[in-house]
């Protein structure tokens, strides 16, 4: 910095301030500062949010193979108790019950 250059500084800070001046700093420099800042804030909001939505929306999946999961279970078993009751109380031929539980099986 040249001595011209300190003057000229210290010129500057002894000019009063108006509302030109004023107007000036705010739309050369506070505005956009807060243009930029605005902007950054977006995007990491944005990808907090992405990443909210990612995390529940896995949460979810996984929650509804585990009751599909569960309820399958659950069939198979059904099926199998209705089997094993028409073979004790003889309700069904050796190749029908053979047939059914092809079809229990087959279908998990």
């Amino acid at each position: 910095m040249t001595t011209n250059d300190f003057q000229q500084k210290h010129d500057d800070l002894e000019e009063p301030v108006t509302a030109g001046l004023l107007l000036d700093f705010a739309n050369d420099i506070l505005l956009p500062s807060i243009g930029d800042l605005i902007r950054t804030e977006n995007k990491t909001m944005e990808h907090r949010l992405k990443s909210y939505i990612d995390d529940k929306l896995a949460d979810y999946t996984s929650d509804i193979f585990k009751r599909l999961e569960k309820h399958n279970i659950k069939e198979k078993e059904f099926k199998t108790k209705i089997v094993e009751i028409m073979r004790r109380n003889n309700l069904a031929s050796g190749e029908e019950l053979s047939f059914l539980e092809g079809l229990i099986q087959g279908s998990y």
